[in-house]
Order: C-alpha cells, then structure tokens, then sequence
C-alpha cells in the first residue's frame, strides 16, 4: 500500500506544476493580447485612465519554505483588495487574505494544532510602469500581520506575527472599462517561521 504521506506530497507537487503552468500561460495572454492591442489603442483611449480607487479580489496557493514545509502543509489562498492609485507611476492598497492549512504533524500537546486558519492583514506602496497602453508592471512593498488561528507554533510567539510584505506582478486592462486582470505573486518573511512564505496569485479588479 503506497503511504498517505507519499499520496499527499505527489498531489501537492502535481497541483504545484499545473498552477505554475496556469500562471505562466495567462501572463504570456496577457504580454501577447496586449501588445496586438497597443497598435490599435493610443494612450489617451478612454479605456486608458488607470488613476483612481480600485477593488479586487486575488487568489492562489500559498506555500511554505524551508523548515516550515516539513511542518505545515500549503493551501489555497484568497484575498480582497482595495487602493487608490495616485498617479500612473504610485499607489497604495491594503488587503487581507485567508487560507486554510493542516499540520503534517500535528500534535497539539507538543503546541502543533492538527490544522489552523491565516489571516493576512497587509497595507503596501505599490509602483507601476506602463509597458504598453494596456499592459503594465507592478511592484509592491509593506507589511503587516500574519495571524493564525489556532496558534500554528504555540510554544514560539503569539498567533498574530509581524510581516515584511512584497510582490511583483502584471497588470492588463481590458476592453470593459474600469475591469483589469493579472498576476500578483509575492513573498512574506513572517516573524517566528523558518523560512518565506511564498504565494503564487493572480487577481481581477475594478478601477472606479
């Protein structure tokens, strides 16, 4: 009988490989919709105006590294997001993600609860630089909380652990106004873990 554990890590490398491949094909959509899109848009397109409050929704899997992925198992993420873009070049966004996980060791007398719940709480300066009129690269910086609930290492800190924050993505502007998609990976350095926590996202929002 092949072990669960064996069953469990196969899945988990598999669901890996095809997020990845996921990712990759809509960014290499996104780079070619909007290059063939730019020889027929200009700039001062209506559809162009990036600047303004804007709300989203991103999700993906978040995963675990060095140490810690010998304790925790990885999980689907999801986030909402909301932020206010100054100018073409500068912004700021706040958001707060959750995710589920289990412990691949769980022993809550040994202060590992069999599985736990993540809050993210995360607030960032956010730059952009316009590829085309349609495309753009963003990149990010903050920080801020990562609670988890029950404790995921309760003889080490407290459940709620500070956050270094940063991503770097793509963003692409559709035809409907306001409607943007694109790629928003980033990686965490939280207090009290082992080693980065790593989250491979993509999102959609809409520029009021």
């Amino acid at each position: 009988m092949i072990p669960m554990k064996n069953i469990a890590q196969n899945f988990s490398r598999k669901s890996f490989s095809i997020l990845v491949i996921l990712l990759v094909s809509q960014f290499v959509w996104v780079v070619a919709a909007s290059a063939a899109d730019d020889e027929k848009q200009s700039s001062t397109h209506p559809h162009a105006r990036r600047d303004g409050f804007y709300s989203g929704i991103t999700t993906g899997a978040l995963f675990y590294t060095a140490g810690d992925r010998s304790l925790f198992e990885d999980g689907w993420v999801v986030g909402f997001k909301a932020g206010y873009d100054f100018i073409k070049y500068v912004g700021v966004e706040g958001m707060f993600k959750f995710s589920a996980h289990d412990s691949r060791f769980g022993s809550p007398a040994q202060g590992t609860p069999f599985s736990f719940m993540v809050y993210q709480y995360i607030a960032q300066l956010k730059g952009h630089y316009p590829i085309t009129s349609r495309l753009r690269i963003e990149f990010g910086a903050g920080g801020g909380a990562f609670d988890s609930h029950p404790n995921q290492k309760r003889t080490v800190g407290d459940g709620m652990r500070g956050m270094g924050y940063g991503e770097f993505g793509v963003q692409y502007f559709t035809r409907i106004r306001g409607l943007s998609i694109g790629l928003d990976p980033s990686v965490a350095g939280v207090q009290n873990l082992k080693g980065a926590v790593v989250q491979a996202t993509g999102f959609v929002r809409y520029t009021f």
